[in-house]
């Protein structure tokens, strides 16, 4: 017979990382490592903020956690790249953010995205996204530009202009397709 309480406890004990109770998943950076290495959700932030640490600080060891995000999650997040709290990448492969991209908080970047300048002359051409974006999977967000907060870029976007708070972007070259509220 199926006992609830029994499994309950039994996946407490094997996965105690997802219940809440477990709060020592954050505090130990072993287990915050390995839960990194089994989850790439998870990891890709892990990983980049690692990197980014030691970067700032010269560290040559900042190389490891760039090539484990490379390998282990198929996706290239550069240094110099800021990320803010609670961004999400949930299907992390092929995703591309390059150079000084800024990309404020609870954003949500799905697959096959690229942040990139326009050209390898200018250093700072990079784009910035507000708080509270959604970036559909495939879309290419290239030049120095800025989009606003709670916008919405479609699947396979190019954009290359700067775009107001709560608008949906969509089309190639990227077009406003709405303003919502």
């Amino acid at each position: 017979m199926y006992n609830k309480y029994y499994t309950r406890k039994f996946i407490s004990k094997e996965f105690g990382m997802f219940f809440p109770r477990m709060s020592y998943m954050g505090k130990i950076p072993l287990v915050k490592f390995i839960f990194s290495l089994l989850y790439p959700k998870y990891g890709v932030i892990y990983f980049h903020r690692k990197n980014r640490r030691l970067f700032s600080k010269n560290n040559p060891f900042n190389r490891f956690y760039f090539l484990m995000n490379h390998y282990r999650n198929s996706i290239e997040i550069n240094p110099t790249a800021s990320l803010g709290e609670g961004v999400k990448i949930p299907h992390p492969y092929a995703v591309v953010i390059g150079g000084s991209t800024i990309i404020e908080d609870n954003c949500i970047i799905m697959s096959c995205v690229t942040f990139g300048s326009n050209s390898a002359k200018y250093k700072d051409g990079y784009p910035k996204l507000m708080t509270s974006c959604y970036v559909g999977t495939g879309a290419k967000i290239i030049g120095e530009l800025e989009i606003g907060s709670k916008s919405i870029i479609g699947a396979n976007c190019v954009v290359t202009k700067s775009f107001d708070s709560n608008s949906t972007i969509i089309g190639v070259p990227g077009k406003l397709a709405k303003k919502h509220v």
